[in-house]
């Protein structure tokens, strides 16, 4: 049956969707990157009719009076493309010098930089030479020829180990700052005081709902009245307004998948053409849709007298830079696109053609408990600014619908207004240990535009502390804490990466690193089948690549086989094994092995290369070496099995449960330790090593010793059973 709709204000209890009387509107468009070819005027005619370019004058004027610019636009305004180019073609890259623009994301940021090298010259639009891009693991720029560089807001954030003032760049940009994730606020605060060293610099903040009066407040030099002295000024662009109508649900959903497959149906049978744009918060409750219309093909092509089909395609960040292309080509003339997303569409990047929204009203985010030191993966509602730039999604060129799969009454008493920035919410052991590289010596005193609390500083300082990160002054270690520093990872990672040479396991962790980093989307799995919803086949395809240690050699085992088959894409197949996240496994372990080749050992160029190959073919037949460098990161995050089944950290005294996709769901071992915790209806974790107890003090002895120990004594006791 479909799901029930009001308008807001309305009172009704129709089971149809209902035409509206009135619309409610909202801005929509483009925040960066148009990717259909589709329209019919030219790239010249259509960046010409975008708002931006009537702020044209406006914006070189206020970039050159002013230091900072803060640029607020509508999504549509064409902020992210078209700023950069009026930049260029003013001559502020003139010099020697270059322009640098960041994203939240990386399918936008090598998506906006492809656009962007198309845009300004055919014979000029390959990426790498005038514009470029930078992500991590990946860069396609040159130092010399690149004149705007579009780059995520964690890589720039690492370029400045090597370049604390910035000086490779003349004007910064950071765009979708709304996001306010932890890279971009500490952007800010180093930005504000890299400008009191260098008057030239400019400062863009650009995004569709930032509070614009708190951060131009925020980068303001001028503590007198005169306002003829202020160094920040705030630009508002209009965008392009289409109306887009609202639908609330007339009762709260109690299953948000289901609800958004019914109202799917229900538009396709009833409205006009039009693409669909569903918004779910993980890749594997996009790959369940996904599979549901796939297995109703049949049923969903009968709903109309032209026997129109669906075509249903995914977008999340796990997906290949090809594969998240391929979101944004059009539909053939005999189907409707649908597209299931994470909020990766929210914002940065949009598909044209999209008429109707369905937005479930949750996403899934990572938070940091400072109580427990546990971070965890949780599901949980958007906030109302997250809500209309969902909505804000349809429409892109005529008016639009968003079915929103919650009740008004949740919209204005439940929701918040906006999203909590990163930075308050998440582990700040990376940015801290980032801080301290750039030369940060008193990060309470650091000017965050959000101060984080001081429980979380302290938490993040005790954890880098007890990795060897930080002394016990808390001064950055020259090692392992400026190599962990350099390497492009989290700490923890970076720390078993570091001891894993000691360890003479170097090859087995890399590997192990990159296939955490392909699994790293939440619900994505090395195999093709869901350990939830396809439990027997799931287990059939891991069954020979399982070992009794855990998790974590059971990835190396896969790995070997793969490397063993000559990378072969139908060995993957026949194995049930997906053969992109194996690609990029792949492609990872070389980016890992040079990244290590160029920090720890200091060789670059075909010395790194060959040192790379080095690492990559050096083999270790001994688990338990493997197992103490795993440690050597991870020991924070051991736990003891319970007479319930449970296990009870080591550390935060928390009950947590192993998550049904690990091999060591149905053994229960006495002593673990895990990488990753997911908060659903209980904490999952996932990952898991089995360990010996007294491997920990063997591996951490400043943190386990009784003299110097930072953990309480009943732990170190329940360790050492």
């Amino acid at each position: 049956m479909a799901k029930a709709f009001l308008k807001p204000g309305e009172v009704s209890s129709r089971k149809q969707f209902q035409e509206p009387n009135s619309s409610r509107l909202l801005g929509i468009g483009e925040s960066s990157y148009d990717y259909e070819s589709i329209i019919a005027a030219s790239m010249v005619a259509r960046n010409t009719s975008l708002p931006i370019h009537n702020y044209k004058e406006a914006l070189l004027y206020a970039v050159k009076e002013y230091r900072t610019v803060v640029v607020v636009g509508e999504t549509g305004s064409g902020k992210t493309t078209q700023i950069p180019q009026y930049l260029l073609k003013a001559g502020w890259t003139d010099h020697g010098r270059a322009i640098v623009c960041t994203q939240p994301r990386r399918i936008a940021t090598t998506a906006v930089a492809a656009r962007v090298a198309e845009e300004l010259d055919e014979s000029k639009g390959t990426l790498g030479e005038v514009v470029g891009f930078a992500v991590r693991f990946d860069n396609c720029w040159d130092s010399e020829r690149t004149k705007i560089l579009y780059a995520t807001d964690g890589t720039l954030l690492r370029m400045m180990l090597t370049d604390p003032l910035l000086l490779k760049f003349q004007v910064v940009m950071l765009d979708e700052v709304h996001e306010r994730t932890i890279a971009t606020d500490i952007l800010c605060g180093l930005l504000k005081k890299i400008q009191r060293l260098r008057s030239d610099l400019r400062v863009i903040i650009s995004s569709a709902t930032v509070d614009a009066e708190k951060f131009r407040d925020f980068f303001e030099t001028n503590v007198t009245e005169d306002c003829s002295s202020n160094t920040a000024i705030i630009l508002s662009v209009e965008g392009r307004s289409f109306p887009v109508d609202i639908y609330y649900t007339t009762y709260p959903v109690q299953d948000y998948l289901q609800a958004a497959y019914e109202t799917t149906l229900e538009i396709h049978r009833k409205q006009q053409d039009g693409d669909i744009l569903i918004f779910v918060p993980s890749s594997e409750q996009v790959d369940h849709l996904l599979e549901r219309f796939q297995s109703n093909e049949f049923q969903i092509c009968s709903l109309r007298k032209d026997r129109k089909r669906l075509c249903c395609v995914p977008l999340y960040s796990g997906l290949s830079y090809r594969e998240q292309l391929a979101t944004f080509q059009p539909a053939p003339s005999n189907e409707r696109k649908v597209v299931v997303s994470t909020n990766i569409a929210e914002t940065s990047v949009t598909i044209q053609g999209i008429v109707f929204v369905i937005d479930t009203g949750f996403c899934r985010m990572r938070v940091h408990s400072p109580e427990t030191g546990m971070d965890l993966l949780c599901i949980q509602s958007i906030s109302r600014a997250s809500a209309d730039q969902r909505a804000g999604r349809a429409g892109r060129s005529c008016p639009g619908k968003c079915y929103r799969l919650y009740t008004e009454d949740c919209y204005w008493k439940l929701l918040t207004e906006n999203s909590v920035p990163e930075i308050c919410r998440t582990n700040l052991a990376t940015a801290i240990l980032q801080l301290k590289a750039i030369g940060i010596e008193n990060v309470m005193n650091f000017s965050f535009i959000d101060p984080p609390s001081a429980k979380s500083v302290a938490t993040a300082f005790e954890v880098l502390y007890a990795i060897d990160a930080i002394t016990e002054d808390g001064v950055l270690s020259d090692f392992p804490g400026m190599v962990m520093a350099d390497l492009p990872m989290e700490p923890f990672l970076a720390r078993t990466l570091v001891a894993a040479k000691d360890f003479e396991c170097v090859r087995e962790i890399i590997t192990i690193i990159a296939m955490l980093q392909v699994e790293q989307v939440p619900g994505d799995s090395v195999f093709k089948y869901s350990s939830s919803r396809e439990h027997k086949s799931f287990e059939a395809a891991r069954k020979p690549f399982g070992v009794a240690e855990g998790d974590l050699l059971t990835l190396v085992n896969i790995y070997d086989a793969f490397e063993a088959s000559g990378h072969s894409m139908r060995w993957c197949s026949n194995h049930g094994i997906v053969p992109r996240l194996m690609k990029k496994a792949r492609l990872l372990r070389r980016s890992i092995a040079l990244s290590l080749s160029n920090v720890m050992y200091g060789l670059y160029g075909s010395a790194a290369l060959s040192k790379a190959d080095g690492l990559l073919s050096q083999k270790n037949p001994d688990p338990s070496s493997v197992i103490k460098a795993t440690l050597k990161g991870f020991f924070m995050n051991s736990a003891v099995v319970q007479p319930d089944g449970s296990y009870l950290t080591l550390v935060g005294k928390r009950s947590v449960t192993i998550h049904p996709s690990s091999v060591l769901a149905s053994r229960l071992p006495k002593y673990i330790v895990y990488c990753e915790s997911i908060h659903l209806k209980r904490i999952y974790i996932r990952n898991i090593t089995v360990i010996e107890p007294q491997w920990l003090i063997q591996v951490a002895p400043h943190v386990f010793e009784k003299r110097k120990s930072r953990i309480e004594e009943k732990w170190k006791n329940l360790i050492s059973e």
